[in-house]
């Protein structure tokens, strides 16, 4: 780290603990993401059950995170452009075409009709009856 900075670069934030666990991206023991920003830890007190610490605002290396994440999710399609036009174009096809669902009784009837027909061909000895009279034992 450049050891000119000057006192009016560093930023001093403070976290509870819960919040350390859930809303930092650890780096390394002495670097973190909070909020999309990177930060590199110059001191760190503790006071209870909060802990404060003295960081460096990176904002080089936030610009080049933020690069990186939007060049990989072109890579993997995921571009912003294209889904708009892809959400706009089912929009346009539901316009289209009516399509009538079953009621969600109907829908419910109809999946225990189906489950019941399935556990019975799996467990038939559950549905047969017992001889009667009960067979003799010697």
């Amino acid at each position: 780290m450049n050891q000119d900075v000057e006192e009016g670069e560093f930023v001093v934030m403070e976290f509870t603990m819960e919040q350390i666990k859930t809303e930092l991206r650890w780096e390394h023991a002495m670097e973190f993401e909070y909020k999309g920003q990177m930060y590199d830890i110059i001191e760190k007190e503790n006071k209870g059950t909060s802990v404060v610490f003295k960081c460096w605002w990176d904002k080089a290396e936030t610009a080049l995170n933020k690069e990186m994440d939007e060049l990989l999710a072109k890579a993997l399609g995921a571009d912003p452009l294209r889904e708009d036009k892809h959400t706009r174009l089912h929009d346009f096809f539901k316009k289209l075409f009516y399509q009538r669902h079953a009621s969600y009784r109907q829908q419910q009837e109809i999946h225990h009709k189906v489950l019941c027909a399935q556990l019975k061909e799996c467990f038939d000895s559950i549905f047969f009856t017992p001889p009667s009279p009960p067979p003799r034992i010697c």
